[in-house]
């Protein structure tokens, strides 16, 4: 999907912010990176602008109005089948619950609300369940066929936790996986990274 042009000349502002600090902290110190900066939020205020501003520029790709727009064209595709959408960030999860009025769980969620999310899903009375990374690992799901990643990091590993919510049951060949990548920033890479993982590979993987 494509940033709006809002949403682009935001970005873009923030994108360049970051970069002359990076630039100019190697005037200095050629050898400067990332990871000096993050060393540095704690002490130097310039850093702590410079992450504000990278923090900035990632909730924008995460959260482009865009991708709401192509979720919903999907949950219509595939309408009557579960669906698990996975988001890189909990602002991101709640946008999609409030959005389409499903329930969406969190680090943070109760186990009672949880299993009745859960069991909403198997039986029907949910469609769509939405979480950040509380479904990575360790819940039980009821086997679904569609899933749905608007965000997250470029873990291989949870990319193959995430493949094995939707084959692990049935190892359904018909499974498949939507990525949905905001395209020109830093989430085509990060995609690009999650789906070195072999386990991709016994998808039909779409990236959108």
């Amino acid at each position: 999907v494509h940033l709006s042009a809002d949403e682009r000349q935001r970005y873009d502002e923030l994108s360049r912010h970051v970069r002359e600090y990076m630039m100019r902290r190697r005037e200095n110190d050629p050898g400067f990176t990332w990871e000096d900066l993050c060393k540095d939020v704690g002490s130097n205020p310039d850093a702590r602008a410079a992450m504000r501003s990278y923090r900035a520029k990632m909730a924008i790709e995460e959260r482009a109005e865009e991708k709401l727009r192509v979720l919903e064209d999907l949950f219509r595709l595939h309408a009557g089948s579960p669906c698990l959408v996975f988001a890189g960030s909990n602002a991101m999860a709640r946008d999609i619950s409030r959005r389409f009025l499903v329930p969406c769980l969190l680090s943070h969620c109760g186990k009672r609300e949880r299993l009745d999310a859960i069991q909403g899903l198997a039986e029907g009375r949910y469609p769509v369940l939405v979480a950040n990374r509380v479904l990575d690992e360790g819940v039980d799901l009821p086997s679904v066929n569609v899933a749905i990643v608007v965000g997250g990091g470029a873990s291989t590993r949870q990319a193959k936790q995430r493949l094995g919510r939707v084959l692990r049951r049935s190892g359904n060949a018909k499974a498949v996986l939507y990525e949905v990548v905001t395209d020109d920033t830093n989430e085509v890479k990060r995609s690009r990274t999650r789906r070195a993982n072999d386990a991709y590979s016994r998808t039909r993987h779409r990236r959108h």
